[in-house]
């Protein structure tokens, strides 16, 4: 009986997505989860899969061999094996796109060719030319050769005649960094005179206070720069020492890291009697011996923060790791602030913003258990933490949890799958949560926690909503209306700090000719321009990304003036500006953070109140702690209530909950002030009481009503296509095909919207059609799914593709 594993490749596309059959070296032990390099398709390129199941076989005739498997800790445990099998038939995904998210960032997935020494004795008059002969006479001493472009052709030569054969064998699996350190050999003091024979006296005694340094350190070894730059000694002269058997260096692995750590935790905060009770009924859960998840629901600055924080002590004391999630970059620097403060050596931060060694060493770490507590955004959902105990989602009702690419998962289904399936506990932590998932704590599916204090026993701020009209007719260029500047001129008189709100950034937006009515749109996407005058004046788009200087005249007629039409973050800080120049004024937006932990710089600076006033988007919005803000500003508040979503509401109260409640945190004394020509509408209201069980109940009927969920699933088909015409008879296709299936499986019950067009109907010279389908998530439905998109492939419609997204974020 021979050992075949089931493999899935790494690279495949759905469509081509299923598992390939390989004979198992007798020399090769492989497991499941393990990545391995095999032979694929006609050429026997070298590709690399994921091994999903081992059996035993006898009939094994015409199964390639593998080439050879990654080492550890570059492979998968059974339980995200098991994570990338379920979820790839429940996101329609490949089973290769979720196991790349599950692996870190900075491993390479390629393979170097190398011509080994030849079968047989080669003769040299068989080579015409010299460059062929010196890679014989290589050859012949047992060389190994790499193929690269420049002996390509010899080593070709060399193959063609069967005088060679390739051998494939792994580039480093991962851009690991090494670093020379010196440990001492023996105790300086007891190091006679020859020891420094021939040295120098000067040097004899500069090498010796470099040896008493190292003897004395706490540390066992130190970093070979740190000792040439301390004693001002050469690398050459401590290859001197070495070779005199006085010190010894090694290479090691360095842990590369932005953040710094300190080696004296403080104590935890104590806890009130409200938080007190909430830690105890999830640390109770957490001593079961099965997964479970609970919501932790309250008013903004009750210190759902600091009750996480005491679980995740909780949680190393007995001896599990801890995923902590945030939903933005910009929120990291508070968690890993207490995290790093509180649990010394234990934490590892994984985000896109960090560099691809940062984030791989970080994933090594936790695979390996010398880290048990990962920090990190939505990817950070698949981090290999041994022994997960405990995971906390912070901001759990941001959308931004919500992938917008392939694989396109929400990191809530993940991790509420990872609690389930490894015994662990879910904490869902939010001041606004979103509708479904208080509708499962209402329920009885999640566990509920309240907290309905700030922890400070502070007031909630004071909200005064003003009605923008009258100011707009005075001042109609003006963002900042006569209330608020009178208010922003009283907190600064206090020295007290002022948080600005702007759901929109750049300077204007929507360029248009007044002549002719003619709007300056981008040529791959149809939306307007952006004007932007951070570094330099340019209009940009903000999904393709495509820039170029601003118009002076009319396209369209050849007018010479352009007006436009609204301001973003970029216009409010230069009024600012205006109105206070002796004010320190920063700005956080996309435009501001591009820079490598450009977030943690502003938001530590604002903290430090090397600033006055903070400017910003929806960054500065949730999860910040800013004692001295006692004023929150809600600038064009009106841009975000009438989103084309069903979710508009929901997300325009917690948008407004969240800002509202960065005010007061350590002062009783705060005020909100919403600007908005709507004074009227309720959501100002609800959000400024914070008075979520209201908005909460209004809602729930509502969708009850129109069947939305939690009473129904909702997921989206979307097609695109570079050409209108193709894409919308392809549609139509999609369409009658949507029908077939629902004819010929008539067991399945599907409420489908379209085709219809998006909001933005075409990105970077793709146009797009949507259907939206409401239906119950079982394995009937997926099952049709599926199907649907492996019938719609086979239709000939050239340049169309078509994607699912089982959680949409907008439809």
């Amino acid at each position: 009986m021979a050992t075949v594993c089931e493999i899935r490749l790494l690279h495949s596309r759905r469509e081509f997505d299923r598992g390939y059959s390989y004979l198992v070296p007798e020399e090769l032990s492989v497991s499941r989860g393990d990545i391995c390099a095999v032979p694929f398709g006609k050429a026997n390129r070298p590709s690399f899969g994921l091994v999903v199941a081992i059996h035993e076989q006898q009939e094994t005739n015409g199964l390639k061999e593998i080439c050879f498997k990654l080492d550890a800790p570059y492979c998968l445990s059974e339980a995200m094996t098991d994570l990338c099998t379920y979820f790839s038939s429940h996101l329609l995904c490949s089973v290769g796109e979720l196991a790349k998210c599950a692996l870190p960032t900075g491993l390479t997935f390629r393979v170097r060719e190398f011509i080994s020494r030849a079968y047989d004795e080669m003769d040299e008059c068989e080579f015409e030319t010299a460059a062929q002969n010196d890679l014989y006479l290589l050859l012949k001493q047992g060389a190994k050769i790499e193929i690269v472009d420049r002996n390509r052709e010899n080593c070709e030569f060399f193959l063609k005649r069967k005088l060679a054969r390739r051998v494939y064998l792994p580039e480093s699996a991962a851009n690991e960094k090494y670093e020379r350190v010196i440990l001492l050999t023996s105790d300086p003091e007891n190091l006679d005179q020859n020891a420094f024979a021939r040295i120098p006296l000067a040097k004899a005694d500069v090498y010796r206070k470099m040896l008493r340094y190292l003897r004395d350190i706490p540390a066992e070894s130190v970093r070979e720069k740190e000792i040439c730059d301390r004693f001002q000694i050469s690398k050459t002269s401590l290859a001197s020492l070495e070779k005199r058997g006085l010190i010894r260096a090694e290479a090691r692995a360095v842990y590369r890291t932005s953040y710094k750590e300190h080696n004296a935790p403080p104590p935890l905060d104590p806890l009130n009697p409200e938080q007190s009770a909430s830690f105890d009924q999830i640390a109770a859960q957490m001593k079961q011996t099965k997964g479970s998840a609970s919501l932790l629901f309250g008013v903004t600055g009750s210190g759902k923060t600091r009750v996480m924080l005491h679980l995740a002590k909780e949680a190393l004391n007995q001896g599990k790791g801890v995923l902590f999630l945030v939903p933005e970059i910009g929120l990291t620097s508070n968690a890993a602030k207490d995290l790093l403060a509180h649990f010394p050596g234990e934490v590892t931060i994984l985000h896109s913003g960090l560099s691809a060694g940062e984030r791989h060493d970080a994933w090594v770490a936790l695979k390996n258990g010398t880290r048990r507590i990962a920090l990190g955004t939505r990817s950070a959902v698949f981090a290999p933490i041994k022994n997960l105990g405990l995971i906390l989602m912070d901001e759990e009702q941001d959308q931004s949890y919500n992938a917008d690419n392939a694989p396109r998962y929400h990191a809530r289904d993940i991790a509420r799958w990872r609690a389930a399936h490894e015994q662990a506990v879910l904490v869902l932590a939010s001041a606004t949560p979103d509708i479904e998932t208080y509708y499962k704590a209402q329920s009885g599916t999640y566990s509920l926690c309240t907290l309905t204090e700030r922890a400070l026993k502070t007031r909630l701020p004071d909200v005064k909503i003003v009605d923008l009209r009258e100011d707009l007719h005075s001042s109609p260029d003006r963002l900042i209306g006569s209330h608020l500047k009178a208010c922003m001129e009283e907190a600064l008189a206090k020295n007290e700090q002022i948080l600005l709100f702007m759901n929109r950034r750049g300077y204007q937006y929507a360029p248009f000719c007044p002549s002719c009515g003619y709007v300056i749109t981008c040529p791959n996407c149809s939306v307007s321009l952006t004007l932007h005058s951070h570094r330099g004046r340019y209009a940009c788009c903000h999904y393709c990304g495509y820039s170029v200087s601003p118009p002076s005249k009319c396209p369209g007629c050849g007018a010479e003036h352009i007006f436009f039409k609204g301001f973003g973050t970029e216009r409010l800080e230069e009024e600012v500006k205006e109105l206070f120049p002796k004010a320190r004024v920063l700005r956080m937006d996309a435009d501001t953070v591009s820079q490598k932990l450009s977030h943690d710089k502003i938001i530590e600076r604002f903290k430090e109140h090397k600033a006055d006033i903070l400017v910003g988007t929806q960054m500065i919005a949730k999860g910040h702690d800013f004692p001295n803000v006692t004023l929150v500003g809600i600038v064009m508040a009106d841009t975000t209530l009438y989103l084309g979503d069903y979710r508009a509401s929901e997300e325009a109260y917690a948008l407004f909950t969240q800002v509202i409640g960065r005010a007061g945190r350590a002062k009783d004394s705060s005020l909100a002030i919403i600007q908005t020509l709507n004074p009227d509408h309720e959501i100002f209201s609800l959000a400024g009481s914070q008075d979520y069980q209201s908005f909460f109940e209004g809602e729930i009927a509502l969708r009850r009503a129109v069947l939305y969920p939690p009473f129904c699933h909702l997921s989206s088909f979307t097609l695109t296509c570079e050409r209108e015409e193709v894409l919308n008879k392809a549609a139509t296709a999609f369409n009658d095909l949507i029908a077939e299936e629902l004819e010929e499986h008539e067991e399945v019950k599907l409420i489908v919207y379209g085709p219809i067009d998006p909001a933005v109907l075409r990105v970077n010279n793709l146009y797009r059609k949507k259907f939206v389908v409401k239906h119950q998530n079982d394995r009937d439905t997926r099952a049709l799914f599926a199907r649907l998109l492996d019938r719609f492939a086979k239709l000939s419609f050239s340049g169309v593709s078509v994607y699912y997204d089982a959680t949409p974020n907008q439809v």
